[in-house]
């Protein structure tokens, strides 16, 4: 083991902060640091021990550089052949001062009060650990946390458990399970000198804090407090799926620690509620593994999923545990799994959802428990069908109809059919327009108009365009995350009273502006058309831009007496990437934007419909979409010269570049709802369908 040495402290802090490093993206340390100097304990008193661990040459000295001018910085540096968090937060326990200590990662922050209020809820109620909130920046869409069902009253400020009267179930939920949002009392640590397992690679979280519980007498939580904000990132060990046979033999090794201590200490099987599902994920995901290791995981964990049977809350986890891990030798062809990677089990949910609505009662969902009976008792619909039903919801104010939750707004498509949507579902395009701005700085061509009507269900009907700029800037802009984006245009602009976009106005903006990153539209057209502005209107741009930047207006003189072929780059050198999706009706105007953006990158972004977001580009410069087959359940209708009988066919039987028309089941009220878009698959996998667009 080699380590070095920087600024080793000897004061006494209140709080020591650990935090290993790991070739962490330095815009996301230097997001943590940020915080770090924010806290309002009071940065000096405060001891931040980093372990720059296993990392590239020249980490350790940009750390440095950015951290090691601080007294109260202890910064390491650690190599060794462990491939885990656990090695630099042991060797960090050794150092610790501080009368309490925090683990936080190197791509995470802490709220700016997090220490403050932490520290003085755990010296006031002498707790051992004391626990909060966590919230989560994802880096694309479809990835999501791991989240329980909290037990304690979150209208509470604070609640404080003695070991001789506290609800097991409610103080060791899962979140308990995280290192990360938790204040220790550090004598508790040192004196029973607990230590991470560092043969467990993944969840070693769970191990360190299950080992606790036999010595823990009093805990406190602050339900209010949302103290830790993390990074989840498709890179990462939970989120990437596909794994090679020592990593899961590994996890399988380990999963079979935490189940022996979680037996041990009778703590309701918590681990296994969050280990054994995410292994039977990641074997699915594995494909290339061979059957022995899948019989050695098996024989490893057999008496953990037979003891979890009525243990693991989720059915679908339960069952899916069960029949990938207790079938090594093709987990593939179980019925359960088969169902659960093309969508089926999705379906049901959706349907019991609704059961009490009045489409499910009318078609009997509480009696449909599989897809040939949804097939047989459900027949397709069109807008046609629909038209009577948004009329009642329109004008006679009638909810309940289509979902058990309320419809909100109506998304009126270019054809004046109008698309029921949840709260629940408008979310779903905010965090996939979200995950397409964060981090960089946007040249945002787009605008949100005025409803264009209201319902008698106070139900608002806009465009789709309208719906998710709108949402974004007044809610999700407004939430923990809003820093993660930033654009060359002020909120207001983005708010029109008439039908247009502000090209005028828009550009303006972005050409007094030379840090853009990103051009950003949801779809090629508005950036066609932008484009078009700038073309008809050089002259007069360049007028307004010198009133405000003389010298800038020299700058876009000279640019533009060259012409606009590939002008974005040379207005915007920082610009890396045009994202609009431009496929089917739009490729002309995708074909035309090259015009002016030349070499930049290209990316369709997502594919945004008023039905649902059907999917995401999957790289720069590739016309290829990927579903995950999370949001909605999808059936396929063949494109055939004779249209009658034809049945559907699922995603996963799709002919390979075949045309089919998208049929669509969502939990807002589309039940086997005929679209106006086509696809054809071009590649299938256990989690992905990839498609391109017609």
């Amino acid at each position: 083991m080699q380590c070095d040495c920087y600024n080793l402290g000897v004061k006494k802090y209140k709080i020591s902060v650990i935090t290993p490093f790991n070739n962490t993206d330095l815009k996301l340390f230097d997001r943590c640091t940020k915080h770090m100097l924010k806290q309002t304990i009071g940065f000096e008193n405060v001891e931040w021990i980093v372990i720059i661990h296993n990392c590239k040459d020249g980490y350790y000295e940009k750390v440095k550089k950015r951290i090691g001018m601080y007294d109260n910085v202890v910064l390491k540096k650690l190599k060794n052949d462990v491939h885990s968090a656990s090695s630099p937060r042991n060797y960090a326990l050794d150092l610790v001062t501080g009368d309490y200590l925090l683990f936080l990662d190197s791509d995470d922050f802490l709220s700016n009060d997090c220490l403050e209020v932490a520290y003085n809820t755990i010296t006031e109620t002498k707790s051992q650990i004391v626990g909060f909130r966590r919230s989560f920046v994802a880096s694309k869409q479809g990835l999501f946390p791991m989240v329980d069902d909290i037990l304690w009253n979150s209208a509470e400020k604070l609640i404080v458990a003695d070991k001789n009267n506290w609800n097991e179930e409610a103080v060791f939920y899962r979140d308990f399970l995280f290192v990360t949002s938790h204040i220790f009392d550090s004598k508790f640590i040192q004196n029973n000198h607990y230590r991470f397992d560092e043969d467990i690679i993944l969840a070693e979280d769970m191990h360190f804090m299950l080992q606790l519980i036999p010595k823990l007498n009093r805990i406190a939580f602050l339900p209010q407090l949302i103290g830790y904000v993390y990074y989840l990132h498709d890179s990462s060990m939970i989120q990437n799926n596909v794994k090679t046979d020592e990593q899961l033999l590994s996890f399988a090794r380990g999963f079979k620690k935490i189940y022996d201590i979680d037996k041990q200490y009778g703590t309701q099987s918590l681990a296994l509620y969050s280990c054994l599902p995410m292994l039977a994920n990641y074997i699915l995901g594995s494909t290339d593994v061979k059957v022995e290791t899948r019989i050695e995981i098996k024989k490893l964990l057999e008496e953990a999923v037979s003891s979890s049977a009525d243990k693991i809350k989720d059915k679908h986890y339960r069952k899916l545990s069960k029949a990938v891990i207790m079938n090594p030798v093709d987990p593939w062809k179980s019925e359960y799994v088969i169902n659960f990677v093309n969508g089926q089990n999705d379906l049901i949910d959706i349907l019991h959802n609704n059961v009490n609505s009045d489409f499910g009662k009318y078609y009997h969902f509480e009696k449909i428990s599989n897809l040939k009976a949804y097939q047989e008792n459900v027949p397709l619909h069109t807008y046609a069908d629909y038209k009577p039903i948004v009329n009642l919801y329109k004008k006679v104010g009638i909810d309940n109809i289509l979902t058990k939750h309320k419809v909100i707004r109506f998304i009126l498509k270019d054809n004046r059919e109008m698309i029921p949507c949840t709260r629940e579902y408008t979310n779903k395009y905010i965090m996939s327009f979200a995950e397409e701005l964060r981090g960089k700085h946007n040249f945002l061509i787009a605008r949100s108009k005025k409803a264009t009507g209201i319902c008698n269900n106070g139900a608002t009907i806009r465009d789709l365009q309208s719906v998710i700029i709108r949402d974004y800037m007044f809610e999700y802009l407004d939430s923990l995350t809003k820093d993660d984006a930033t654009f060359a245009s002020r909120k207001g602009m983005y708010f029109v009273d008439g039908q247009d976009t502000d090209y005028y106005g828009l550009l303006k903006d972005a050409l007094l502006d030379k840090n853009i990153q990103q051009i950003v539209a949801l779809n090629t057209n508005e950036i066609l058309n932008c484009f078009k502005c700038l073309e008809l209107n050089t002259k007069s741009l360049i007028k307004d831009v010198a009133k405000i930047n003389a010298n800038r207006a020299k700058e876009l003189r000279a640019i533009f007496k060259d012409g606009l072929n590939n002008v974005a780059i040379k207005i915007w050198p920082k610009l890396e990437r045009v994202i609009g999706f431009g496929a089917g009706e739009l490729y002309e105007s995708n074909r035309s934007i090259k015009e002016y953006i030349g070499e930049v990158a290209h990316n369709h972004g997502y594919y945004f419909a008023e039905e649902a977001t059907l999917g995401k580009s999957v790289s720069d410069n590739s016309d290829l979409f990927e579903s995950s087959m999370s949001d909605c359940f999808y059936e396929l209708l063949p494109i055939e010269k004779d249209t009658t009988n034809l049945d559907t066919v699922l995603l996963t039987d799709a002919v390979l570049h075949k045309t089919y028309q998208l049929v669509i089941t969502n939990n807002s009220g589309l039940y086997r709802y005929v679209t106006d878009h086509f696809i054809s698959i071009k590649e299938k996998n256990v989690d992905y369908i990839r498609y391109t667009v017609y």
